[in-house]
């Protein structure tokens, strides 16, 4: 790692994201591995998030805000990110996503001990406005505990309202050099996972 390197970047793609936006970064600012930038990105909100953003960037430099100047949809505001990402490693978030404190630490630990360039974990959908509607994501033998997924698996397993747990929703944190090195970028025709 370089010095001044951070050891991950967030990438939390926002667009008119106000509801939720402060909480969203607060999550990620108290994450125990604190070696990390937060790289907020708007796509062109209309709302006043993007002033939310500026204000605790004041308060904490390792929060940068991007904005795009049209609105693309959150693949572009992450394509943008990942182009701006210093950090060894990458997460995804977006502005209405709250993680775990330890989530960037145990990611990364789990990674790194398999010798993975990319990890995902489990999500829990919730509903402010119906409680009794959270869920985990995850379901089947993907919900026992972690599993590796081949590039088949995750073919199969992202096919948009015909699996029983779409992986392309998962936030994933990848080693931002494999994924620069590969080529892969989100598909900015798409809209939604």
């Amino acid at each position: 790692m370089t010095s001044g390197q951070a050891r991950v970047s967030v990438i939390l793609a926002n667009h008119n994201g106000a509801r939720y936006i402060e909480a969203a970064i607060r999550s990620v600012q108290r994450q125990s591995l604190v070696d990390l930038e937060i790289l907020v990105v708007d796509d062109a909100s209309t709302d006043d998030s993007v002033d939310r953003v500026l204000k605790m960037a004041r308060a904490d430099a390792r929060i940068r805000s991007l904005a795009l100047p049209r609105n693309g949809g959150p693949a572009t505001a992450r394509n943008s990110g990942l182009d701006a990402a210093a950090g060894e490693w990458t997460a995804i978030v977006d502005a209405d996503d709250l993680i775990h404190p330890r989530r960037v630490e145990q990611l990364l630990a789990a990674a790194e001990a398999d010798g993975a360039d990319m990890i995902a974990d489990d999500l829990l959908n919730f509903h402010d406005d119906q409680p009794g509607a959270n869920h985990r994501f995850l379901r089947g033998r993907r919900a026992g505990g972690p599993t590796w997924i081949t590039l088949d698996d995750y073919l199969d397993e992202t096919l948009l309202m015909r699996s029983p747990a779409n992986l392309g929703y998962l936030k994933p944190m990848i080693r931002t050099a494999a994924w620069r090195a590969s080529g892969v970028r989100y598909d900015e025709c798409l809209r939604i996972g």
